[in-house]
C-alpha cells in the first residue's frame, strides 16, 4: 500500500514538473529606462518623472516570447512649471531596434492593473509632432493614471536578446510635453 502511494506522489510530482517547465521566465539583469521632462526640477538632478521598467520576458509554450514593460508617473500632478509634478502620460511609443521588424510582432496589449488585457494590433507610424525626430515607432496608445502603473505588451516571435539603449517617445499633456528616451528594448536574435 505504501509503494503505490509513493508511486502516486512522485507521478503528481513528476507531472507538476513538466508543467512548470512549459513556461520559462528569463531574468531581465539590465538598468530601467527613464523619460525625461525638461520642465520638471528633478530633470536637473538626474531623476526622472516617469518611471519606465521591463518587467518580464517570459518564453511561451508555442516559442513566442513576451515582452511586458510598465510604466508609472512618479510626480503625478498639473505639470505646471516650478511644481515638480508632471502630467499623466497620454501615449509613448517604442522604436524596434536594428534587428527586429513589424511582421515579427504577434501581437500587442495594454493593461491598467497588469491583469486584465486589452489587445491591439500593432503598427508601425513615424512621430511628426517631435521636431528632429523622424524614426518608425510602435505606439502604444494607453497612458498613465496618477502614479499607478499601467502595462503594455508585445508578443514576438524570435528570441531576442534586451538592449538598454532603444529608443522611445513619449506624449503628455501641454505643459509637460513630448520627448524622447531609452529603455530596454528588442535586441537581436539569441540562437
Amino acid at each position: 500500500m505504501k509503494f503505490k502511494y509513493y508511486k502516486f506522489v512522485l507521478t503528481l510530482i513528476g507531472a507538476v514538473f513538466i508543467l512548470l517547465c512549459g513556461c520559462t521566465k528569463q531574468e531581465v539583469t539590465e538598468s530601467n529606462g527613464v523619460m525625461w521632462v525638461g520642465n520638471s526640477p528633478e530633470t536637473n538632478k538626474s531623476k526622472s518623472p516617469y518611471l519606465i521598467n521591463l518587467e518580464n520576458l517570459i518564453e511561451n509554450k508555442d516559442h513566442t516570447f513576451t515582452w511586458i514593460w510598465s510604466v508609472s508617473n512618479l510626480h503625478p500632478g498639473s505639470g505646471a512649471p516650478g511644481s515638480g509634478t508632471v502630467q499623466d502620460l497620454i501615449s509613448w511609443g517604442i522604436t524596434l531596434g536594428s534587428c527586429t521588424d513589424i511582421n515579427q510582432i504577434v501581437y500587442g496589449s495594454t493593461s491598467s492593473d497588469g491583469i486584465t488585457w486589452t489587445n491591439f494590433e500593432p503598427a508601425i507610424t513615424v512621430e511628426t509632432q517631435l521636431p528632429g525626430f523622424a524614426k518608425p515607432v510602435l505606439m502604444f496608445d494607453q497612458g498613465t493614471v496618477n502614479d499607478q502603473k499601467s502595462f503594455y505588451k508585445l508578443v514576438i516571435l524570435p528570441k531576442l536578446s534586451t538592449t538598454p539603449d532603444i529608443i522611445a517617445i513619449y506624449k503628455s499633456g501641454t505643459l509637460t510635453g513630448s520627448g524622447t528616451f531609452t529603455i530596454q528594448g528588442f535586441g537581436c536574435p539569441t540562437y
